[in-house]
């Protein structure tokens, strides 16, 4: 389920954790890193599960900014 989500991303799709640092082939730790440094924007819900916005996540690879 998880792999069609992200094999067919829709401009709604959320991703966890796990998955986008998997996609971006960095550690978790690295995706806080940049959610302090204002580069990615995670969506919290209920208050302590973290996803982030398919749109946001093209939108940071497409200006390049996903790599150290």
């Amino acid at each position: 389920m998880i792999r069609d989500v992200i094999d067919r991303p829709t401009e709604d799709t959320l991703l966890t954790r796990r998955d986008l640092a998997a996609r971006w082939k960095v550690s978790i730790q690295t995706l806080k890193r940049r959610e302090r440094a204002g580069i990615l924007r995670p969506v919290r819900l209920d208050g302590r599960i973290i996803r982030y916005r398919m749109r946001d996540v093209v939108r940071i690879e497409q200006d390049g900014c996903h790599c150290d």
